[in-house]
């Protein structure tokens, strides 16, 4: 997906998270400057097209025992 529409892994899903209306807040972590100037570019972009929305949306999602950190076995 990414490749096909020229976009970084950040770049994508930045503006995935930002693009859920369900989602209040997008809480992001950055190591430099660079990476605040790069997100704040990102931020100001359109929404993501529908196509890649469907296409991200299609992956599905990761098992409970994956994505909620109570299950995980440490």
């Amino acid at each position: 997906i990414c490749g096909r529409s020229n976009m970084s892994m950040e770049e994508l899903a930045l503006r995935y998270a930002l693009g859920i209306g369900e989602i209040d807040s997008v809480l992001i972590g950055i190591e430099n400057l660079q990476q605040i100037k790069e997100n704040i570019k990102y931020i100001k972009k359109p929404e993501l097209p529908d196509e890649i929305l469907c296409e991200i949306n299609e992956l599905g999602t990761a098992p409970e025992n994956i994505i909620n950190p109570s299950l995980w076995k440490i």
